[in-house]
């Protein structure tokens, strides 16, 4: 298990709350992040000083796409030049 901090973004993209959770895997962070878009405007992930990625409630074709620090992957497909 690895230790993560969930940063909850408002419409201009500033921090109003974080939550910490304990997840095995990123694809994990990512998921109980995305649980929290209802709350937010878009939610960012980070473990230590490694940002793993910030999630939102866009849909294409009912898969939620993720945007991931370096351009990977997690889950779903990737947004560029959307950060």
């Amino acid at each position: 298990m690895s230790d993560y901090r969930l940063y909850l973004l408002d419409q201009k993209m500033k921090i109003f709350q974080f939550r910490e959770v304990a997840c095995n895997t990123d694809a994990d962070a990512v998921s109980e992040a995305y649980g929290m878009t209802t709350e937010c405007h878009a939610v960012e992930i980070w473990t230590g000083p490694r940002m793993v990625a910030r999630v939102n409630q866009t849909f294409l074709h009912g898969a939620f796409l993720v945007a991931v620090s370096e351009g990977r992957s997690i889950t779903g497909k990737i947004l560029p030049n959307t950060i």
